[in-house]
C-alpha cells in the first residue's frame, strides 16, 4: 500500500473506540487462519485424498493383473500342445487353411527360423492370410519383403518367421 493510504487507515483505526478496535483485531486474527485453511490446507488435503484413492485403485488393478497373470500361466501349462508343435508345422497348417497359397516354398533354416518364398502369389489370398498368420502361429517376422511380380495382382514374397519370443 502507499504511505498515504496507510496514514488514512491508521487515522481511521485510531478514531475507532477501543472496543471496536479489539473486535476488528479479533476478527482479523480469526479470519487469517480460516483463509489459510481454506486456501492452502484444504486443497492440499483434497489432493492427498485423491492420491490415496488413486493408489487404492492402482493396487486393485495390480491385484487383478497378478490374478490374470496367474491364470495365464495355469492355462499355458494346461494347453502346451500348440507350443510343442514346431514353427514349421504351425506355418504349414496355416498355409493349408488358406486357399490359393500353394506356390509358397517353405525352408527351415539352421537357426530354427522358417523361410517362405514365392515368385508369384495372388495378392488377395496372400493379404487375407497375412492378417492372421502371426496370431495363429504365435510367430513373428524376422525378415519381410514383398515386391510386385510380373503378373498383375501377384506378388513376389520372402518372409522369415521366428518364434514370438525371439527364439530361433
Amino acid at each position: 500500500m502507499r504511505p498515504r493510504a496507510m496514514q488514512r487507515l491508521s487515522v481511521w483505526f485510531d478514531a475507532l473506540d477501543r472496543r471496536e478496535r479489539l473486535l476488528l483485531l479479533l476478527a482479523f486474527w480469526l479470519l487469517v487462519p480460516a483463509i489459510l485453511v481454506l486456501a492452502w490446507f484444504e486443497p492440499m488435503m483434497q489432493s492427498r485424498q485423491m492420491m490415496r484413492e488413486r493408489l487404492e485403485r492402482l493396487d486393485s488393478e495390480r491385484a487383478s493383473m497378478q490374478a490374470l497373470a496367474q491364470q495365464w500361466r495355469s492355462l499355458d501349462q494346461q494347453a502346451p500342445a500348440l507350443k510343442r508343435q514346431d514353427l514349421e508345422t504351425r506355418i504349414r497348417a496355416s498355409l493349408r487353411a488358406a486357399n490359393g497359397l500353394d506356390a509358397m516354398t517353405i525352408k527351415v533354416l539352421e537357426n530354427g527360423s522358417v523361410l517362405l518364398e514365392a515368385a508369384a502369389l495372388p495378392q488377395g489370398p496372400f493379404m487375407a492370410w497375412l492378417v492372421d498368420v502371426r496370431r495363429e502361429t504365435q510367430a513373428q517376422w524376422a525378415e519381410f519383403r514383398i515386391e510386385r511380380a510380373l503378373q498383375n495382382d501377384h506378388l513376389k514374397v520372402r518372409i522369415r518367421f521366428v518364434e514370438a519370443g525371439g527364439r530361433s
